[in-house]
């Protein structure tokens, strides 16, 4: 396979969810000019609100210092960017891993005036939802289901996802 530096689909999973969500949604950890290459991205049970509930987890990502959790926080800067999301979540998440999927959905259902894609993962639970990625399992393979195929302009130089999907995040990055 080969790479397409502007044509980056940027996929995190639990806590790589919550960082592909930070460096998106934070302008001080983006280049300059603003030229990533970040068509998009795929966020997978990840935790976006610091200031939702302290665990140990979120001491080792966000620091002591809860003072600073908002500031932090990616679901209170998704206006810094635009970029199309879509986000997932496992039937069997724990309750804030889904919690925290909905208010993402509300927070950019708000920025654009128009909501994501968003898929809830029946049957998985937090680490199967990714153990079948590029399987034939239906809530991965199937329209609508896990991966976009394709990225579609619309007005400003903006992206969305097209329903028609694969089973691979080559699709994703190679698609026309």
């Amino acid at each position: 396979m080969t790479a397409i530096p502007n044509r980056i689909v940027l996929m995190g999973h639990s806590a790589g969810a919550s960082h592909v969500a930070g460096y998106l949604f934070h302008k001080q950890l983006q280049p300059a000019d603003d030229d990533d290459g970040v068509l998009g991205a795929i966020l997978l049970s990840g935790g976006y609100d610091p200031t939702s509930g302290m665990t140990g987890g979120r001491r080792a990502y966000y620091g002591e210092d809860q003072s600073l959790y908002a500031a932090r926080s990616p679901l209170r800067h998704v206006a810094a960017r635009a970029t199309p999301i879509f986000i997932g979540f496992a039937e069997y998440d724990p309750p804030r891993f889904q919690i925290e999927a909905i208010n993402l959905f509300k927070a950019l259902c708000e920025r654009d005036n128009r909501c994501p894609p968003m898929k809830q993962l029946r049957g998985h639970n937090h680490m199967t939802e990714v153990y079948h990625i590029g399987t034939t399992d239906g809530d991965h393979s199937r329209a609508g289901g896990l991966l976009p195929r394709h990225f579609h302009p619309y007005p400003r130089g903006r992206y969305v996802f097209r329903a028609t999907v694969r089973g691979s995040l080559r699709a994703a990055i190679n698609g026309a």
